[in-house]
Order: structure tokens, then sequence, then C-alpha cells
């Protein structure tokens, strides 16, 4: 899952006369760590500023009390601290706002990281809208297999929903659980992960499948967990790490995962002969 990680913070942050006020005040420590957080949440929401619980759901004093671990009079004299200078807007029965929050951020990445996002909702939707089609409407035309409307027969299916070109809202696809690029190794990442690491968790197991439905195939996150084994960190901040430079690097299959090792093995040995080279061309001054 693609989400934003961080936002910018200004190095004279401290230097401002408004966080200088802040900073002057009897709770002002419990103030600016208020003030903080609430950047990193407009960050976590990626709406422009705006912070909410949902899109529907604004946040409350009293939520925010306990999120912020907080008495609900400190968040209050926070918020009407906030306002007074200007630093938020309150939206009645509405989000809080971030006043200039997009002039400082890097609106250009937070705006892909979002709109990342919408596609992967938007694949995930489609792929759960296949699934509950009828029997019948799953049917290949003409009963050749592994083929959809406008593609030949030899047409690979894996190109399947993947494919930029297919409006699937009215086309019938072949079936999803059907997948021949990872042939050769195992494509059932459960029971990998259920034997190699732990019994897998519905969190880890969504998280996997969340990242089948970005492109990769099963095989290619068994490869992934298969870089945790052999580096001896098997938890799933490497696994993801390792998926997402999968997904960075175009590398959706055990095939395109075992030709990029390839070729940074030859690379490396290529700088390794050239090194070599080079050391035995050397000759210190008066040899």
């Amino acid at each position: 899952m693609a989400e934003v990680k961080w936002i910018k913070l200004m190095t004279d942050m401290f230097d401002d006369e408004k966080i200088d006020y802040i900073q002057s005040l009897p709770e002002g420590d419990s103030i600016l760590i208020i003030w903080i957080r609430l950047l990193t949440m407009a960050g976590k929401c990626n709406a422009g500023g705006y912070i909410f619980l949902t899109e529907n759901i604004p946040y409350t004093i009293d939520a925010l009390a306990h999120k912020f671990k907080k008495p609900e009079s400190i968040i209050k004299l926070a918020f009407s601290t906030f306002t007074k200078l200007g630093m938020i807007e309150l939206i009645e029965n509405g989000p809080i706002f971030i006043s200039n929050f997009t002039k400082y951020q890097n609106i250009e990445g937070l705006e892909k990281i979002k709109q990342r996002e919408k596609e992967k909702l938007k694949k995930r939707k489609q792929r759960e809208k296949l699934k509950e089609l009828p029997p019948e409407n799953n049917k290949e035309p003409n009963n050749v297999p592994g083929t959809i409307p406008g593609q030949s027969p030899g047409t690979p299916s894996y190109i399947r929903s993947r494919s930029k070109n297919i409006d699937l809202d009215n086309t019938v696809v072949v079936d999803l659980t059907i997948d021949h690029r990872d042939d050769n190794i195992t494509t059932n990442y459960y029971k990998f992960f259920n034997e190699n690491f732990h019994p897998i968790t519905d969190f880890e197991r969504q998280e996997l499948e969340s990242f089948e439905a970005d492109g990769l195939t099963p095989g290619a996150i068994v490869m992934a967990l298969k870089e945790a084994i052999d580096s001896n960190v098997r938890n799933m901040k490497f696994v993801k790490a390792v998926l997402h430079r999968y997904l960075d690097n175009n590398l959706l299959t055990v095939e395109a995962i075992n030709a990029d090792k390839e070729n940074h093995k030859r690379k490396n040995k290529d700088t390794k002969s050239n090194a070599k080279i080079n050391s035995k061309a050397y000759k210190p001054f008066g040899e």
C-alpha cells in the first residue's frame, strides 16, 4: 500500500513568530506537539491540508484528546490558539483545515501518491466486481481458452485486467485465478509465509494481496519472501520494501526478477574485473 510517509518541516520553524509565541505560553510545549501532530495527520490524509477521520467523519475534540493522550482542555486551548493565529480553520461539523499547508509541501509528490492510491483502489474494485460475476458470464468467447474479445488465441492469459486497452466494465474476462507466468515456482504465498515465517495474520494477508492487485504475480511475492529469509530478516517491513522495489522497477514476474539479478551479477563481475586490471596496470613511482 502506497501512503504518505513524510512531510516537510522548515529548519527555521522555531524562528517563526507564531511558533515563538506559542512556546511562550504556559502550555506551549503541549500546544506545539499538537501542532506538529496535526501537520503529520494532514500529510496522512493527503487532502490539501484537510484533516478528518474519514471523508464523512470529522475529528471531535474528545477523539483528538484520546488520540494525542492530552486533556480536552489542552486540545481546546490549542485549537483556540491556532485559530487566533490563523494557522487552522475549523469548519462546523466538518474537517480541520491547516492554512497554507500546500504552500510548504511537495504538492506534486503528494498528488502522485494520491493518484496512485486511487488507481490501486480502482483495480481492487474491478477485481472484486469480476469475482462477483455469475459463472455464465465468465465463459470465454468461442470456447477458446485464454482469450478475450479483441485478442488472438495466442494472447497470454496474464494480460487479463492489467491491459490498459481493455474496458473491464464491458468485457468478459478470463478466470483471474489462472496465471502461467510463474509455473516454475510455488505461487501459494500464503502457504509459503505460514511455513517459513509464522501463521499469517489477516492484516499480513491483505497487505500481500494488495501487492498482487498492483500487478505483482504470486510467484514474485514468494521471491520477496525468499529474499527476507536469505537476508535473515523475516518481517513484513523488509518484505514490503522488497515488493515496493519490484514494483518501482517493473519487476512483476519471477522471470523478470531473476533476469534483473543476473544483470546485477554481470555488472558486479565486470566492475571487479576492471578493478583488477587497473590494479595490475598501476605501478608505484620508481619501479
